[in-house]
């Protein structure tokens, strides 16, 4: 309550400073008609084509007007619902261009919260990225994708059927079309917890007539720690309570860097390649202090010391062919060839019992993925858009782990083709328009167990249908979409590898896993300020994380994944979006509900209970002399997510932000955490282990960012009448 009292406060003062910054700017003027005095009316556009009138008297005929001498009212609508989509216009929208990365500006964008490491996109889970209208491969292109060069985004709830997500959410950025010249950006940051963190690199673009140029290098070097408390229960013959408390250290960097060009054969065809690559190495130390208490007996306690080393080395290059023909037809042809090397070395010092062993292992994985699609599209005027097209992936791919002296080594295979059609259809029908489409896709794979010389091959045939209703009139824009996704377990669990944890914990793959199916159905409705987004999920064969403990030896439990039979989950997401002078204020509300059985003891059956709620407040100020202040708090209440009960969480978040130069620096200093309120925790059962976790990361930490602008990135873009007559004017678009 002491927390919430202090938000409030800051809050109002904060209003109140905007007032007295707005009233300063106010020039009261005595404009009344005199004698040769001509009334004056003056119409000027506003970004969005609408007509802002002022009629003023006192002006004589010969008086030469200046623009300091008129308010200019203008009201832009920058975040709208068209369609089954969310759309954001950042480039107009001075809060969330100047954020200092992609996923800041994201987790300010109405219907996203960030919860942890992750984001939810308006209640359906973490996204997949689009750049541009192609699938982003490479996330490294997100990671360091400069703000000052996105133009908009589109976010999908329900992706149709010419989106190849598997019915995960869509985050779909368009970056800005370079003009003449050269931009050349730099950017620093530092932020310091309790270890040390930094990020360095710099982003360059030349356009030359036809020739677009670019390139990106960014170096990051992490430290950083976590404490984690585990509890298990273990229910077998022998009650096994097992106690863990974990101290890491993390020492990560790695190097990002991308090169490429993009051709314009014309103002409506270009062809595009890229190069991009990343090398990573890390260290992790880790100790241990592990106890086991049975029931009956002695107790036995543990001393772990583990160090793992680990490297990975990515190669992607991208080439791209993007085409509009005739003023109907649209083609989008792209192929994308990615590879990747990945080696751990981990060695692990045991004292137990006044003895010492010791346990090491090695691990390399290397895959190799084959993408390419071609997608066209035809607009029929009144009649409607068809669009089509055809997606193709081949990936292979080798895991392996040797240990010196344990018998757990193992060598798996896998190959997968995956080959997709799609055919969709958009129809306008006055206020409503009707967006419908399928997609079938067989999925193809093939896994090798050298070691025990078992070939296994499996082929799913899926037919992905998506329908969308949407209505828009004035200021109430509403869609209501079903679709069917697919959900395919992590390459790295699809094997039967046995990773050695400790002596009382192992990991194992399962080379069984099924691809879960969703059946979606989801509403969502924007009226003025408010944005609403209800779902409801039935998930076919859910896949899900499992503790079990050992045959044979019920003190050394077992973490897997499995299928389930179903499950089913509600979720609801309402946010305010408000902006009042200097003072913009965002509330986002989630609940969700889920609704699953999963095993327990002695065949018995567990269900979820409780549901889960988040709350999220940002409150962003536009203060005098280019300051940027926010604000932001998010509180989660306790809650079951798919067996795990989460227990409740808090964070406060500030930063400051100010601009020099006439935008070209960028300064802003961040406060992450204030209260150290955001914990992990969390409990669950499942079969017949009890567990719980409470895990502290580096959460309250300080951060400033310089970034500096040499030049200006310029736009080559078709300007709207408003813009136009804006510029003619000497109107500023900020």
């Amino acid at each position: 309550m002491k927390i919430n009292k202090i938000l409030v406060a800051l809050s109002f003062f904060m209003v109140i400073l905007c007032q007295i910054a707005s009233a300063r700017n106010i020039i009261e003027r005595d404009m009344g008609a005199n004698k040769g005095d001509v009334p004056a009316n003056i119409a000027i556009l506003d970004s969005d084509s609408n007509v802002v009138a002022k009629n003023m008297t006192g002006i004589s005929d010969s008086t030469a007007i200046s623009l300091s001498d008129v308010e200019v009212i203008a009201h832009r609508k920058n975040i709208k619902l068209s369609g089954h989509n969310l759309l954001v216009d950042v480039e107009h929208d001075s809060i969330l261009n100047h954020q200092n990365d992609i996923y800041e500006l994201i987790g300010k964008v109405p219907g996203v919260l960030h919860v942890g490491n992750s984001f939810n996109v308006l209640g359906k889970g973490a996204p997949v990225y689009y750049l541009n209208g192609r699938k982003v491969r490479d996330q490294s292109l997100i990671d360091n994708l400069p703000v000052d060069q996105i133009k908009s985004l589109k976010i999908v709830a329900m992706p149709g059927a010419d989106y190849d997500t598997s019915g995960s959410p869509v985050v779909d950025i368009k970056t800005k079309i370079l003009g003449d010249g050269v931009a050349f950006n730099v950017i620093g940051n530092v932020t310091q917890a309790k270890h040390l963190a930094h990020k360095t690199g710099f982003s360059s673009t030349y356009n030359s007539g036809k020739i677009d140029l670019y390139g990106k290098y960014y170096y990051r070097r992490n430290n950083a720690s976590e404490s984690s408390d585990y509890n298990k229960q273990v229910l077998a013959d022998t009650i096994w309570n097992k106690m863990q408390h974990i101290e890491s250290l993390t020492h990560s960097g790695s190097h990002t860097y991308s090169a490429g060009m993009t051709y314009h054969l014309s103002d409506k065809s270009e062809l595009g390649m890229l190069y991009s690559g990343m090398y990573t190495d890390g260290k992790v130390e880790t100790q241990d202090t592990f106890s086991v208490v049975p029931n009956a007996g002695p107790a036995y306690y543990l001393f772990d010391k583990n160090k793992t080393k680990n490297n990975l080395l990515t190669h992607h290059v991208n080439m791209y062919y993007d085409a509009s023909l005739n003023h109907a037809w649209h083609v989008s042809v792209v192929m994308d060839y990615i590879s990747k090397v990945s080696n751990t070395n981990s060695a692990l010092k045991e004292n137990h019992i006044g003895t010492s062993s010791e346990v090491s292992y090695m691990g390399h994985s290397k895959w190799n993925v084959l993408a390419s699609n071609f997608h066209a599209t035809h607009d029929f005027g009144k009649w409607g858009t068809l669009g089509m097209g055809y997606d193709f992936s081949y990936s292979e791919g080798v895991d392996k782990i040797d240990y010196e002296r344990l018998k757990f080594d193992g060598r798996f295979e896998n190959k997968e083709v995956k080959n997709a059609v799609f055919i969709n259809y958009e129809l306008p029908l006055g206020d409503f328009s009707l967006s419908t489409g399928i997609r079938y896709q067989n999925l193809y794979s093939r896994r090798k167990n050298e070691k025990a010389s078992v070939i296994e091959s499996h082929s799913d045939n899926t037919f992905l249908p998506s329908v969308t209703l949407s209505y828009s009139h004035g200021l109430l824009m509403q869609n209501l979409s079903y679709s069917i996704g697919t959900d395919r377990a992590n390459y790295a669990d699809m094997n039967d590898n046995v990773t050695y944890v400790n002596r009382y914990e192992q990991s194992k793959g399962n080379s069984q896993l099924k691809t879960a199916i969703t059946h979606g159905l989801s509403y969502q409705l924007m009226y003025k300020s408010l944005f609403l987004t209800l779902n409801y999920d039935y998930v076919y064969r859910p896949l899900l994380p499992v503790i079990y403990s050992l045959e044979g030896n019920s003190a050394v439990t077992v973490s897997s994944q499995d299928n389930l039979s179903h499950r089913q989950a509600l979720s609801a997401m309402l946010n305010w979006r408000n902006t009042y002078k200097c003072y913009t204020a965002s509330l986002t509300g989630f609940f969700q509900k889920s609704i699953m059985h999963y095993p327990g003891i002695d065949g018995t059956t567990f269900h979820d209970g409780h549901p889960s709620t988040i709350l999220n407040f940002d409150n962003d100020f536009k203060l005098p002399k280019h300051f940027l202040l926010s604000l932001s708090w998010q509180q989660v209440w306790g809650g079951y997510m798919e067996s795990i009960n989460v227990k409740s969480s808090s964070s406060v978040n500030l930063s400051i932000k100010k601009s020099f130069l006439n935008d070209r620096l960028r300064l802003s200093l961040d406060g992450y955490d204030i209260f150290n309120g955001d914990r992990n925790r969390a409990c669950r059962q499942i079969y017949n282990v009890k567990s719980s976790f409470n895990t502290k990361y580096e959460t309250r930490k300080i951060g400033l960012t310089l970034t500096y602008r040499f030049h200006k990135i310029k736009e080559r873009e078709n300007q709207t009448s408003a813009e136009v007559e804006m510029k003619r004017l000497g109107i500023s678009e900020e």
